[in-house]
């Protein structure tokens, strides 16, 4: 049997904490090795930067956590 490769692409949800050990969804995956790539403060842009880079990984699951649809980057204009 091959053993599952799970690939979690995300923003700070998806980042466990080593603070608090096994609290993580992404740490309670047994049997399975977990690829996960999310980093705190991504943008769903940058969440998509990581799916692309992991897919290389041949992942046979994948978990995407996407960030808020309002939250976007912008750009301020001196008056």
């Amino acid at each position: 049997m091959v053993t599952p490769r799970i690939l979690v692409c995300g923003d700070s949800f998806g980042v466990t904490d080593h603070n608090f050990p096994g609290l993580h969804f992404s740490e309670k995956l047994t049997d399975c090795e977990v690829l996960n790539l999310s980093q705190g403060g991504a943008s769903n842009a940058m969440i998509q930067v990581q799916l692309y880079q992991g897919l290389e990984l041949m992942p046979t699951h994948v978990i995407l956590l996407f960030t808020r649809s309002e939250e976007h980057t912008s750009e301020l204009q001196s008056p």
